[in-house]
């Protein structure tokens, strides 16, 4: 964001103004960050004659804020003016929350604008805004029916156009204003999925930031682009904790027992940060505290980077003190009452007597040095680097554990209680010419919601998350994610403890949103519209994408076990699908017959994916012609564009509904649909040979397909049955029917008006005697002679399992003026499955 507003300003933008949060906590940080990339102490740029800035960071730093907004946000008028006359930059940091906001639209609206007026010349304003899904969504939906002057709708999206806006969104509050609004997130699901309802909706472009790792092109863009320094400038997300870094054993499911969990976890980031001082030249961390130095430079050559740790137990404050108070006396308070006392103490410390327990419990201190030696190994050997991280001898940690890093660690509780912290200090401190190391040198955090959202912790090596949720949200979750960044210098030291649901949900939600990713990169590189490209945002088997749009739809890729396709033609003209099922059936096929009665015919030849995917995009309807002009089209669009297909490859395009007649709208497609599940079937046969992110598999949900063994999926891909099921009707003499060598007597099942055959699967309710019909559904295990997977009556899971055979079996139905088809498939798990967020009209 910082690298936008500094281009923005050397391009000549009039003012940046950056929303910074809905939390002081984050508001401060931005702030402080600002001043330390862009505005830096002894850079031309930071004179007062050079830019305006407001509201005065120096205040906005300081712990005594306690101005109203509107004297927070105070300008003055003269210096308005100078900056406009002279061409000065002006930058401004607003908290997002609707008193901020509304003295910053006053300020502007009473003080800039009219001076635009008076100098006549064009003004421009950039809006960024971090973290844009939170506090910036509406959700149409939700506020339908209220009033929009005395209801309770939403205020800080409004309050934020209304910095720039007239009385409508095309118009500005001053003519000569041009206003851009940007929105940054890493947790975009809210934000796309809005509508227009929003003026802060995207509009114009939506762009994907790509991160430096070792993989990856420049052009044509991919996620990731292949960064030459190495490991320690690589971004490590999900990636990297969920699926590279897993021989590292970065992520641990935590045990049943929360206090051993809480036990293990601290012993973990002790014992890395010895290695941390082993590794580092200058002081020990508790030299380091107590040292003070001339100068920064001094400084930062003895001191190294700050080294942390965070514990979220939950979102409650209580169990952030409950939890403080148990790790304090388990590390050597006497009791819970003195572990309370010394949380009340400006400044918390680990009990130097937990250096006993190093002693007493060796072992269990020791198997930490042991892991991270492992841990070493398998970094160097996943991303190739030219030696193994540096693990010292464990009498040397030993030591160093016990003299310069179990007593130098501080204990910090971050949340809203007025007893806890304010927020994180990992910048050097000076005091009477004197300067000191950073306050968060070596410091526990424990927190839930504060450290929830855009808060950095440095030197983050170690987090035990224990949090959960019974209706998850990825984005929410998403958010909770601290522990990624750019880690790549101590990538083996660092330690993820959580419960392996909560694990299997953070594993998810990476195949997601780089599913996501992959999708709006692809519409970067094909960029053919002034629109901005709306992906598909996914919901996962057991979370929402969001919980801040209401009413979104679930509904799998995947068309089930048992498809249904009961759209039938009239009988009255000629049945193109009549026509389909005779020259399907030219080939060899057999009669099947149960204990003496026959109940249809089967092809001796076998279809795979992609034949059985054509023959259902043969299929033809005289009223459903869906063509490809809508949301379900969309999708598979979006997503073919993601797997990153050859121009030539014969499974493009994957979705081939017929189109309508030149001016007539197309059809609303159907669930389930023929050119859907065509679709679908040559996704599983590309998906054979692709570690496609935003799948799971339907035989196992919590399977990532990205993480799937492909010669596994590749031996279990199904062959289909073609069969034909027989009713007792009159035999078929007349017609496409007549022409094939064998009679086929139609069913007789009920067609609606609309031309639905009604009911699904039929001759469910026959007993399966030994051999006994087995229902249609199962028609082809007469044939295959295989025990089948369960039974047509009273079973509850319908599918069939993977490796098993599928079938697709025509139903010729007796129809008022002739025969007709319906179709129904048989699909075995195995297969992908994704689940879009879709919104409900």
């Amino acid at each position: 964001m910082f690298g936008v507003t500094a281009q923005a300003l050397d391009a000549g933008v009039d003012m940046v103004l950056i929303l910074a949060g809905t939390r002081l906590a984050l508001w401060r940080q931005t702030v402080e960050r600002f001043v330390r990339q862009v505005d830096f102490e002894g850079s031309a740029f930071r004179l007062k004659k050079r830019r305006l800035l407001f509201p005065d960071p120096g205040f906005m730093l300081s712990s005594s804020g306690g101005l109203p907004p509107s004297d927070l946000y105070s300008l003055v008028p003269s210096d308005v003016e100078r900056a406009i006359d002279n061409n000065r930059p002006i930058v401004a940091f607003a908290m997002k929350h609707p008193d901020h906001l509304r003295a910053v639209s006053r300020q502007l609206r009473e003080t800039l604008f009219p001076l635009l007026e008076v100098r006549d010349k064009p003004f421009h304003l950039v809006v960024l805004d971090d973290e844009a899904d939170d506090g910036s969504i509406l959700d149409a939906v939700a506020e339908q029916g209220i009033d929009p002057v005395m209801g309770q709708v939403k205020q800080t999206p409004r309050s934020i156009a209304g910095i720039w806006q007239h009385l409508t969104e095309s118009e500005t509050a001053s003519k000569h204003l041009y206003a851009t609004y940007v929105a940054y997130t890493a947790t975009p699901q809210a934000n796309l999925l809005q509508e227009n309802h929003n003026p802060l909706a995207p509009r114009h472009f939506v762009a994907c930031l790509r991160t430096p790792f070792d993989e990856g092109e420049i052009s044509p863009r991919q996620t990731t682009f292949r960064e030459p320094s190495g490991l320690h400038r690589y971004y490590t997300g999900g990636a990297v904790f969920y699926e590279r870094g897993e021989s590292a054993d970065l992520c641990r499911t935590t045990p049943d027992d929360p206090d051993e969990a809480l036990r293990s976890a601290v012993r973990a980031y002790l014992v890395a940060g010895a290695i941390r001082n082993a590794r580092a030249a200058g002081l020990g961390t508790l030299d380091a505290r107590a040292a003070t130095f001339e100068s920064l430079d001094d400084l930062r050559a003895a001191v190294h980077g700050p080294h942390t740790m965070l514990i979220h137990p939950s979102g409650l404050v209580s169990d952030h003190f409950a939890t403080a108070t148990d790790l304090l006396a388990w590390a050597g308070a006497t009791d819970g009452a003195t572990a309370r006392k010394m949380l009340e103490e400006d400044d918390t410390f680990l009990p130097a007597s937990l250096g006993e327990d190093v002693l007493q419990n060796e072992s269990e201190w020791q198997e930490w040095h042991v892991a991270y030696t492992e841990a070493a190994g398998a970094i160097k050997s996943e991303f190739d680097l030219v030696a193994t991280p540096q693990v010292p001898a464990w009498d040397t940690v030993r030591e160093l554990l016990i003299e310069q890093v179990i007593p130098a660690v501080r204990l910090a509780i971050i949340n809203s209680d007025e007893r806890a912290d304010d927020r994180p200090e990992f910048d050097p401190t000076q005091s009477e010419g004197a300067w000191q190391a950073p306050r968060d040198l070596a410091t526990i955090f424990i927190s839930g919601n504060v450290m929830s959202r855009g808060l950095t912790l440095e030197g983050l090596t170690t987090t035990l998350f224990l949090r959960r949720s019974n209706s998850p949200f990825a984005d929410t979750q998403m958010q909770m994610q601290r522990w990624f960044g750019y880690r790549g210098r101590d990538l083996e030291l660092c330690k993820v403890f959580l419960p392996s649901e909560q694990l299997s949900l953070f594993r998810q939600y990476h195949s997601t949103d780089e599913a996501m990713r992959r999708m709006v990169i692809a519409a970067m590189n094909n960029a053919s519209s002034d629109r901005a490209p709306l992906p598909t945002v996914l919901h996962g088997r057991d979370f929402l994408a969001t919980g801040k749009i209401a009413k979104l739809s679930q509904v799998p890729l995947s068309p089930g076990p048992l498809p249904m396709i009961a759209l039938t033609n009239d009988g009255c003209t000629d049945d193109p699908n009549l026509g389909l099922l005779t020259k399907t059936f030219e080939g060899a096929s057999d009669d099947v017959i149960v204990q003496g009665r026959l109940r249809g015919r089967v092809l001796a030849e076998q279809f795979d994916l992609e034949q059985v995917a054509d023959l259902l995009d043969d299929l033809r309807y005289e009223t459903y012609r869906p063509g490809r002009s809508h949301a379900t089209a969309e999708h598979w669009e979006k997503l073919q564009a993601s797997l990153e297909f050859d121009s030539s490859d014969p499974l493009l395009p994957l979705y081939r509904a017929p189109k309508p007649p030149d001016g007539t709208a197309h059809d609303a497609p159907l669930a389930p649909c023929p050119y859907g599940i065509a679709a679908y079937l040559r996704l599983w046969s590309a998906l054979l040979s692709r570690r496609a992110p935003g799948f799971v598999a339907t035989d196992d949900p919590d399977l990532l397909w990205s993480m799937a063994d492909l010669q596994v999926k590749n031996a279990h891909q199904p062959r289909f049955h073609v069969g034909i099921r027989y009713g007792g009707a009159h035999p078929v003499t007349t017609g496409p029917l007549g022409e094939l060598p064998f009679s086929i007597r139609p069913m007789n099942r009920s067609i609606d008006d609309d031309r639905f055959m009604r009911g699904s699967w039929g001759s469910r309710n026959e007993s399966p005697s030994p051999g006994g019909y087995l229902g249609d559904e199962l028609f082809d295990y007469h044939v295959s002679g295989r025990t089948p997977p369960y039974k047509a009556v009273g079973d509850t899971d319908r599918w069939r399992p993977p490796g098993s055979d599928g079938l697709v079996l025509f139903h010729v139905l007796e129809g008022t003026a002739g025969p007709t088809l319906a179709v129904g498939l048989a699909i075995p798990r195995g297969g992908p499955d994704q689940i879009p967020a879709l919104l409900n009209t």
